[in-house]
């Protein structure tokens, strides 16, 4: 088996091979056009669009889709603050009242 350690390259016959490589891979890939990838992007987005359910031939339906999750998420939003209000609100009613009580008792005004 040969020992690949004793390869010295100089700077200069690094960059030529490097180089070669490059021009070598250039010429034998083929190059996409703009056209080749508007094609294979506009293909990927309708796949991507249908398998999460949407007609991509349908722009505005979609759109309203959209409009009417951002509706529900709002409102969801809107029943979540109003509902931890609601729970502050009975919680530091109850705290008043236990207070209240315990005042009355101290004060023996409850036997």
């Amino acid at each position: 088996m040969p020992d690949n350690t004793d390869v010295h390259l100089s700077q200069d016959e690094l960059k030529v091979l490097i180089r070669d490589a490059i021009r070598a891979y250039d010429q034998s890939s083929p190059r996409l056009t703009r056209d080749d990838i508007e094609s294979v992007v506009q293909d990927t987005v309708a796949q991507m669009m249908t398998g999460m359910g949407l007609d991509h031939n349908n722009p505005l339906e979609i759109q309203q889709d959209f409009a009417r999750l951002r509706e529900w998420r709002l409102a969801a939003e809107k029943i979540k603050t109003k509902s931890m209000m609601v729970i502050l609100g009975i919680v530091i009613a109850g705290g008043a009242a236990a207070l209240w009580v315990g005042f009355k008792i101290m004060v023996g005004k409850i036997p």
